[in-house]
């Protein structure tokens, strides 16, 4: 959560605005810390569209749940609370339920072989 930023502007929105504040975002800047190819400290920049839903909102959403919720800014995005705890996803998780949501719509019969699919199929 510490990675991002929100701007209208160019000027700062507070990660922890009202969600109403947030999502007029009309840019979101991730600093991306543990990028797997290597290249630490990049920055993925997304810019609000206008339509109804794009990028810039829902980060906003995602963000505003998790520090309203007792996040913290060393809080992952990839995080879901479940009772009054914390939870990350993992990325074995999300292979998981990628493959078994190919094999629940039958690709193979595509010829998409479900145990070669994942997260990177998203």
């Amino acid at each position: 959560m510490g990675n991002v930023g929100f701007f209208r502007n160019g000027r700062v929105i507070p990660r922890r605005s009202p969600l109403k504040t947030v999502i007029t975002a009309d840019l979101a800047v991730l600093k991306i810390t543990n990028q797997k190819n290597g290249r630490m400290g990049q920055t993925i920049t997304q810019y609000a569209t206008g339509d109804t839903v794009y990028p810039v909102r829902a980060l906003g959403h995602l963000v505003h749940h998790i520090l309203h919720n007792r996040g913290t800014d060393s809080t992952l995005l990839c995080s879901y609370k479940e009772g009054n705890r914390w939870h990350t996803i993992t990325s074995n998780q999300v292979v998981a339920m990628v493959r078994s949501t190919a094999k629940a719509l039958q690709l193979s019969k595509t010829g998409i072989d479900p145990d070669l699919v994942g997260a990177h199929s998203l």
